[in-house]
C-alpha cells in the first residue's frame, strides 16, 4: 500500500490554500482558491510525476525573477 495521486494532490491543494472540486480519472485536477471564485485547472502525470498548470507556472516565474533580483542587487552591493 502506498501514497496515491489523490492523496498528493489533497496534501498540495491545503498546502496552496486551495480546494479540489473535481478530479478525473485521467490526472486532471480543478482546485477553487477558499477565498476566490477563481478555478485552476491541474494536469498530473502519473509516468513521470510532473504537475502542468499555467498559472502556477506564472506564480512560480514570477517568484523566481523576484529572488534573482534580490540576489543581483545584493551581489551588486545596492
Amino acid at each position: 500500500m502506498g501514497i496515491t495521486t489523490d492523496e498528493i494532490m489533497e496534501v498540495l491543494a491545503r498546502e496552496i490554500s486551495m480546494k479540489i472540486i473535481d478530479r478525473s480519472p485521467g490526472g486532471i485536477y480543478k482546485l477553487k482558491h477558499n477565498r476566490s471564485p477563481t478555478i485552476v485547472t491541474i494536469y498530473f502525470d502519473e509516468k513521470t510525476g510532473i504537475l502542468t498548470s499555467s498559472l502556477l507556472q506564472d506564480v512560480m516565474s514570477e517568484k523566481f525573477k523576484r529572488i534573482a533580483n534580490d540576489m543581483w542587487k545584493e551581489y551588486m552591493g545596492e
